[in-house]
Order: structure tokens, then C-alpha cells, then sequence
């Protein structure tokens, strides 16, 4: 397993991820069929996350396959840039594995290049 910053080319896998988690859980915003995005929505939303500097969209990824992602995406207003919005979710045949630990981990590693500071300082 690795984890990869998501980008607009992705947007077909980060569609059927989305609607595999839907499908799975009753804890998401959207239940299964409810949200109607895209490869073409996707793509814009995932083009203006790589160009918003304390956004990023990470995934886990096994064999080719996202098992995984956490969606980050910071305030615009100049008050509450330093503030993040956090989505994640796993498949449930990978949960309990430490995937959500993983990308948990990978955004705070880098939080500093994406204008949020996980750690407090």
C-alpha cells in the first residue's frame, strides 16, 4: 500500500471509491446513490484543490486500487486559513489495517507545504 496526492487524472478512481464508501457505511454526509458527481465534477474539484495551497486530497492505494482517502481543505478567509475541514474514509475490507493512521499520518508529516500546521506551533 502507498499513499498519493490525488490529482484531476484520478477522477474516475476517486468517483468509485466515493461511491463504494457510500455504499458501505451509514457515517458519510451522502448514502448510496444519493450524491451525483461525476468524472467531470471530480476533476474540477480535485483541480481546485491541487491549486488551493492549504487543500489536498490524499488516497491509499493497494494494488492499483484507492482503498482509502482524506479530503483537507483549509479556510479561505484570511482568519481561518490556518483551519482544516477533515473527510476520510476506508473500504471496509481494509479498515482496521492502520490505513486511516497512514494517511492521518502523511497529512501531518506534510502539513507545513499545504498551509496548515497540524502540530500546533
Amino acid at each position: 500500500m502507498r499513499i498519493i496526492t490525488l490529482t484531476p487524472i484520478m477522477a474516475e478512481a476517486y468517483v468509485k471509491l466515493g461511491e463504494q464508501l457510500e455504499a458501505e457505511t451509514d457515517f458519510l454526509l451522502y448514502g448510496a446513490g444519493e450524491r451525483q458527481m461525476g468524472v467531470e465534477q471530480a476533476e474540477y474539484m480535485l483541480e481546485s484543490v491541487q491549486e488551493q495551497e492549504n487543500a489536498v486530497i490524499l488516497a491509499a492505494e493497494n494494488a492499483g486500487e484507492l482503498i482509502g482517502h482524506i479530503m483537507c481543505i483549509g479556510g479561505r478567509a484570511e482568519r481561518n486559513r490556518h483551519t482544516v475541514q477533515i473527510v476520510t474514509g476506508v473500504l471496509k475490507t481494509y479498515q482496521g489495517q492502520g490505513v486511516a493512521s497512514q494517511l492521518f499520518s502523511k497529512v501531518e508529516e506534510s502539513s507545513s507545504p499545504y498551509g496548515v500546521d497540524c502540530n500546533g506551533t
